[in-house]
């Protein structure tokens, strides 16, 4: 097996396992909101940490889920203007898209990075937990989309799909 094609099944196998942690995430998500609403509205007892937790992890599913989004090319793109382009632009610009994405990703893995160190010290307010979990997810889901932009490109390189 060549290293692309042993690349992209260790970023599959990847990605079906971030696709899990989604799914227990937003499983997690709904119940701290479901016992959010009972206790507060049926307990007359709200409680403090419900709401925090369902922050957080709707800020690991945004990132995590645009990591998976970049693999199945599910984001929004500018498709309307490379499809007028003439067949040899369109080939260049797609390869050009694809090396700012990565520029642009890169930026925001570093000051992923930073803030998530800047913040350590600090707790959240409700579950007295180091900030640095939320703001993790940063750099996690730039990693990922780095990740997954890579696969993208090795697929086109293969012409396995555009």
């Amino acid at each position: 097996m060549e290293p692309a094609e042993f690349y992209i099944k260790i970023m599959d196998k990847v990605n079906h396992l971030v696709t899990w942690m989604l799914a227990v995430m937003l499983g997690l998500m709904s119940l701290a909101i479901f016992a959010q609403v009972i206790y507060r509205y049926i307990l007359e007892a709200p409680l403090p940490w419900s709401e925090e937790l369902a922050r957080y992890l709707m800020i690991w599913l945004v990132f995590l889920g645009a990591g998976l989004g970049v693999r199945a090319k599910a984001l929004i793109g500018m498709e309307a203007l490379v499809n007028i382009l003439p067949r040899s632009v369109k080939s260049v610009s797609k390869e050009l898209v694809l090396v700012f994405t990565v520029c642009f990703l890169m930026v925001v893995l570093y000051y992923g990075v930073r803030l998530t160190i800047m913040n350590a010290p600090q707790v959240s307010p409700a579950m007295q937990i180091s900030m640095s979990w939320p703001y993790l997810a940063v750099p996690a889901g730039a990693l990922l989309m780095i990740a997954n932009v890579f696969v993208v490109a090795l697929e086109r390189w293969k012409g396995g799909s555009s």
